[in-house]
């Protein structure tokens, strides 16, 4: 077959052709995941259609930037139709594909309120991305001036102390 090469362009959204049979589906939390992230960023991954304005991959983000309001969107054309077979396979592929979280780096690399804003929950932050390489000793010494700053301090410095579940914080004003 011929090779693919793709183009980009926008969509009125009314004449895209959603797949009847997208086995792709999003609990609600997962929806409003995507809708807030929507929301902020925009759409920065184009729905990928046939030349006709069939949908092979995007369906969730096609819905949920029509719930807010868009009428078109960017999308991503292959040169030429696919066959069926390609078609389906591109669709499960799109979506099986994926890498997997290296737990340790996001649990030493990357500030809890970012991996909480991107959607992990509190309960991942506790179970899953747990430094794997805990401390013997840990502590944390901080002394300051007034009582307005320690409280700062040690409101953002708690979720951090938090994941490692052998360490205290002690704060105090001199």
């Amino acid at each position: 077959m011929k090779e693919i090469s793709w183009k980009y362009s926008k969509r009125n959204i009314d004449e895209l052709i959603e797949n009847k049979d997208n086995p792709r589906r999003l609990s609600k939390k997962r929806g409003e995941e995507l809708k807030n992230s929507l929301g902020k960023f925009g759409l920065c991954q184009p729905v990928v259609i046939q030349p006709d304005g069939s949908v092979i991959g995007g369906h969730q983000r096609l819905k949920t930037l029509r719930s807010l309001g868009y009428d078109q969107v960017f999308v991503a054309i292959p040169s030429r139709t696919l066959s069926e077979r390609e078609f389906r396979e591109l669709t499960i592929t799109l979506n099986k594909v994926s890498g997997e979280f290296d737990f340790d780096m996001l649990a030493n690399r990357w500030e809890p309120d970012v991996l909480m804003s991107s959607g992990f929950t509190e309960e991942e932050l506790h179970t899953e991305i747990i430094p794997k390489e805990k401390p013997k000793i840990f502590s944390i010494n901080i002394k300051f001036d007034n009582e307005d700053d320690l409280r700062h301090v040690e409101k953002n410095l708690q979720p951090v102390i938090d994941l490692f579940p052998a360490a205290t914080m002690k704060v105090r004003c001199s």
